[in-house]
């Protein structure tokens, strides 16, 4: 049996309406429908809360379902995909701002390259979380609402974190110590923050 009729079967079964189910696993009653009318495929957290709620175990859930178990199986890919991108992004920066650091006390031409050049890392950093958050958001056309889990939210949070960090260092010094905007370094970390603002709020369908 395909997870959707399983979904309704048993929900109907409990005697709850989709607006309660709705309330549980925190999605709209519309997402609870799509479900249950197979337009859409519940993300793996929504199913772990699903099998909480019904009483039943993932793996009946999951049971003679194939699309489903290879979009459980892409899930957990991308989460581990995911989690790589904040320990290699997360490293980068530390290593970026240590060096940053020790240029203030060394000064000379080192701290000029090191000012000029952290501006580009935190945009390279500010593009892998854009591209990370558009291949997934390719990746989960069918879900409702892009969650992706806590680690694409943690994923979120530390992209605005940083693209915020990012824009106080797209600022250069010039004659008289006043201070304007590098262009091209502004609009490519500005890019990635708008992004990782959106991939916050945006619901997909």
């Amino acid at each position: 049996m395909e997870i959707e009729k399983k979904l309704k079967i048993t929900r109907e079964a409990k005697g709850l309406t989709q607006e309660q189910v709705a309330m549980e696993v925190m999605v709209s009653r519309q997402t609870i429908s799509n479900w249950e009318n197979g337009r859409s495929l519940p993300d793996i957290i929504s199913i772990i809360k699903l099998s909480e709620l019904y009483n039943i175990s993932i793996d009946e859930l999951l049971k003679d379902d194939r699309k489903m178990q290879e979009k459980v199986e892409k899930d957990a890919n991308i989460a581990k995909t995911n989690k790589t991108v904040i320990l290699i992004t997360g490293a980068i920066t530390l290593v970026a701002l240590a060096i940053y650091v020790v240029s203030i006390f060394v000064g000379g031409g080192f701290k000029y390259f090191c000012e000029n050049a952290i501006r580009w890392v935190l945009a390279g950093i500010s593009i892998a979380f854009a591209v990370t958050y558009f291949a997934n958001k390719s990746s989960h056309r069918k879900n409702v609402f892009l969650k992706g889990g806590l680690i694409m939210k943690k994923l979120q949070i530390m992209a605005i974190l940083l693209l915020l960090l990012g824009i106080w260092f797209c600022y250069v010094e010039i004659g008289g110590g006043s201070k304007i905007p590098d262009l091209a370094s502004l609009i490519s970390v500005v890019s990635g923050m708008i992004c990782g603002i959106i991939s916050l709020f945006v619901k997909e369908k």
